[in-house]
Order: structure tokens, then C-alpha cells, then sequence
């Protein structure tokens, strides 16, 4: 049975991944909808800020469980 922070941690993930797989759908499907390079390049940069996300968790793993020692 998870721990209700590894639930946590692991719906999280979940979440960021089908953020990420939805925005590189909206790339590739539906390119008219972008108003230039501008609006493509901030959902590249927002795919980037997500894929990031999990470096952030993984500090915040590492930080808890030295807190904890």
C-alpha cells in the first residue's frame, strides 16, 4: 500500500506526463492555431518547464529524507 505522499508523488508524475503528451499533440496536430513562432516556442518552453518538474521532485525526495534522518 503507497503512503499517501508516494499517491501523491506518483499521480503527479501522472499528470505532468499527460500535460506534456497533450501539448506535444497540440504541436503537431494543430499548428494553424499558433500565431507564429512566439506562441510555438512558449509551448516548447512549457514542455521543457514540465519535463523539469521532475528534477524538482527528486530534490524535494532528496531534502525530505535528509530532514527525516
Amino acid at each position: 500500500m503507497l503512503t499517501n505522499a508516494a499517491l501523491f508523488e506518483k499521480e503527479f508524475r501522472q499528470l505532468v506526463f499527460e500535460e506534456i503528451e497533450r501539448l506535444k499533440e497540440l504541436l503537431v496536430t494543430t499548428p494553424i492555431n499558433h500565431e507564429g513562432n512566439g506562441s510555438i516556442m512558449h509551448t516548447q518552453g512549457a514542455i521543457m518547464a514540465l519535463r523539469g518538474m521532475d528534477d524538482l521532485i527528486e530534490e524535494a525526495k532528496n531534502r525530505s529524507s535528509q530532514r527525516n534522518r
